[in-house]
């Protein structure tokens, strides 16, 4: 079962997988969100307020697995952090707290979140609510470029393994009605398994594999010297274009990538709003440094320095590829 469904991140994510598994239900309130997903794959997500499955559909889905992204703004560093006095919690709260009165508990649950719900007090009591249940739990901070997916983002990962068949006792029915409220208080997970990100130069494989291998191809080659210069981004036309007005003002601050770059910054909901620190742009006209400052209008002593410049703050360079 697929929770906060989204547009299908942890479908594809399991279809990419090696295990053998079908998403037999999913679960979204966006119904945008649900539009895409039906397209994305044979199956349209129910539309509803999680917090209201009950248990007896939970139960009717047999399933051995249940994968979630639950709502990251009540934990987001440039948010208000207002954790459970964040009524977005309440949902995953509410659904975790079903799994000890339930006569067939996933086997299994996944569960991905920004960096920073790893110390939120809605961790702590998901995590005991697991582990009252006889949930093996492992934590993590992992991110993309540790496994060949050039795009910086990290994020809280973790998997929990049910070590029995048997259903939860009534004294794990107890305890979870104490976490989900707030009553208890010893914190019995184990330690977060932290591994920091490769630096741009890291010398591991997948570290330095490049952007065009998860790109589409550009429907035709485009003559960067005869390229005008707003069709920086995008091969589709001007619609897709950074405009001549951003790279005058911004383009010093704009993550320009290539498609032989080995990075991407992560992506906001500002994306297309602000130029600086929302994501990267990708110069799909340009085949190379040499191209990308020629498109830019810029020297390549010019180009070369903006290179060189930390523009994502993790001491990875821009742009370099490396």
């Amino acid at each position: 079962l697929e929770f906060y469904s989204g547009i299908g991140g942890w479908h594809y994510a399991l279809a990419a997988s090696t295990l053998r598994c079908e998403v037999v239900g999913a679960f979204e309130l966006n119904p945008n969100a649900n539009e895409v997903y039906a397209h994305n794959f044979s199956m349209k997500p129910r539309q509803c307020n999680i917090e209201k499955l009950r248990l007896v559909e939970l139960e009717a889905f047999g399933a051995d697995m249940w994968v979630m992204s639950p709502p990251c703004q009540p934990f987001t560093r440039l948010g208000k952090r207002k954790d459970v006095d964040d009524h977005r919690t309440d949902s995953c709260l509410s659904l975790l707290a079903k799994i000890p009165v339930m006569a067939h508990p996933p086997r299994h649950l996944l569960l991905e979140n920004v960096q920073g719900f790893e110390c939120s007090e809605t961790r702590r009591r998901l995590t005991g609510i697991l582990a009252s249940c006889d949930y093996k739990l492992e934590e993590f901070l992992l991110d993309p470029r540790q496994l060949g997916v050039p795009n910086s983002r990290l994020r809280y990962y973790m998997i929990a393994t049910r070590q029995t068949d048997a259903p939860p006792s009534a004294a794990a029915a107890e305890a979870v009605a104490g976490l989900v409220t707030g009553d208890g208080t010893e914190d019995k997970t184990p330690a977060l398994l932290q591994r920091e990100p490769p630096s741009g130069g890291g010398s591991s494989a997948t570290a330095r594999r490049k952007l065009r291998e998860f790109l589409e191809p550009e429907p035709e080659q485009r003559d960067p010297a005869a390229a005008d210069r707003t069709a920086v981004v995008g091969g589709n036309g001007v619609g897709n274009a950074l405009s001549e007005k951003v790279l005058l003002q911004s383009g010093g601050c704009v993550d320009i990538v290539l498609r032989d770059s080995a990075h991407t910054t992560c992506f906001t909901k500002a994306y297309s709003q602000y130029a600086k620190g929302t994501g990267s742009v990708l110069a799909s006209a340009c085949d190379g440094p040499d191209d990308a400052s020629t498109l830019l209008g810029w020297t390549e002593d010019e180009y070369a320095l903006y290179c060189a410049k930390d523009v994502y703050g993790d001491g990875h360079a821009a742009g370099s590829g490396s």
